[in-house]
């Protein structure tokens, strides 16, 4: 099978909506969209890379990426490239160069990307999502669990999401998105589309 199945959705769905679960990670979303600089309108971008690239699906450039970002902005009217205040990007992905590259080009294009830090691969300048001591060596597998849930649920508070629907982390925060804002929310993949069987 080229693409995983959908039970890594529906359980990651059905985690993300536990109330004990959920109010941890709510409040700590909230703290994260407070030190990034979070405002609406905001447009949601995940973009799976790393493992992903090259078995299962190719690599999207950040130049299509940053294209889809231009559709979305110019047709429903966000800060323009000449505006002093720019369209806001939440970034969501594990491909450390295409973040980078985002970052690097994103103020050229008028847009101001942010994101919450992955402590494994710092950037300088970065706000983390964990304030401890430890080193590199010592992040564990809950934070990272909790790193990609609390990305997800920022991916799914967005008014308008770009990604690729071969991820199911992609597929995930959309569903969330539709479910959240009650209407069929705008989200535009890179690769395979929505009703396109991912098994």
């Amino acid at each position: 099978h080229k693409y995983k199945n959908h039970q890594s959705i529906n359980q990651l769905i059905k985690l993300i909506n536990c109330s004990f679960f959920f109010h941890l990670v709510q409040k700590l979303a909230e703290r994260m969209k407070e030190e990034i600089g979070w405002r609406r309108p905001i447009i949601g971008l995940h973009a799976r890379g790393t493992d992903k690239i090259g078995d299962e699906m190719d690599a999207v450039s950040v130049d299509r990426y940053i294209e889809k970002l231009e559709i979305i902005r110019d047709w429903f009217g966000l800060p323009s490239a000449s505006s002093p205040q720019k369209t806001i990007v939440f970034v969501s992905t594990d491909d450390r160069r295409l973040l980078e590259n985002l970052i690097r080009l994103g103020p050229q294009r008028g847009f101001e990307m942010v994101y919450i830090r992955d402590e494994k691969r710092p950037i300088e300048g970065d706000v983390p999502l964990y304030r401890h001591s430890k080193s590199n060596s010592e992040f564990n597998s809950t934070q990272s669990a909790f790193f990609a849930i609390v990305n997800v649920l920022l991916l799914s508070e967005s008014d308008f999401f770009v990604g690729t629907f071969s991820s199911n982390l992609g597929r995930a925060a959309y569903e969330l998105m539709v479910a959240r804002h009650g209407h069929h929310s705008i989200g535009v993949s890179l690769d395979i589309s929505w009703t396109e069987r991912v098994c």
